[in-house]
């Protein structure tokens, strides 16, 4: 089995879980308040930002062309522009070894898979909540049209790794799945937090 049919295979469940989680599913409805959508962006914060720390450690050439931190400076971008202070954001509790190479290909996956559907999120927030991207809707924007050509060359490096046999596809899958359960357990535990 290919690397990214694992990858598929083993966060597909979470995958559709999160298209309908209380957390990510009002973003993209009418009624959506900005309180909400700020309170996805801080979970978010503290989700990304410890993994993005252990992929910026990781100094596999692999991933050289793959960028390291934008997504944590939209995030901040944001949060910033709304008056959030994300010193007092609640982050994942992660230890700071970079990651494996296993660990960087399910984190991309997650990672890039997420922007292409921000791209989604991001014009029903501009709809809905008059966002702009560049101003005030940097994350969910991401790289705007460039998303496909992101996720296509995560893909293509994928293909490039599995064809010269540089991957356990087992161990980046089973870690891609964990990311995805880990995420699904931070937004919930963050939405009950912010419920209250």
């Amino acid at each position: 089995m290919h690397t990214i049919s694992s990858l598929r295979a083993a966060t597909d469940q979470q995958h559709q879980r999160l298209h309908h989680h209380p957390a990510l599913a009002p973003l993209t409805e009418t009624t959506v308040r900005k309180a909400q959508y700020l309170s996805a962006l801080s979970s978010f914060y503290g989700f990304y930002k410890p993994l993005e720390e252990k992929f910026c450690r990781c100094d596999d050439p692999l991933f050289a062309e793959f960028e390291k931190g934008d997504n944590v400076e939209r995030l901040s971008h944001d949060l910033a522009h709304h008056g959030v202070d994300t010193a007092q954001l609640r982050l994942l509790p992660l230890d700071d070894t970079p990651f494996t190479r296993e660990q960087a290909l399910g984190y991309l996956y997650l990672r890039e898979g997420s922007a292409l559907g921000g791209q989604l999120i991001s014009k029903k927030l501009s709809d809905n909540l008059a966002l702009v991207p560049g101003r005030d809707n940097t994350f969910f924007f991401g790289k705007g049209k460039l998303s496909a050509a992101e996720w296509k060359k995560y893909i293509d490096k994928l293909q490039e790794i599995d064809a010269a046999g540089l991957v356990d596809s087992a161990a980046a899958a089973a870690f891609a799945g964990t990311l995805f359960s880990a995420l699904e357990t931070w937004l919930t535990q963050e939405n009950n937090a912010n419920d209250r």
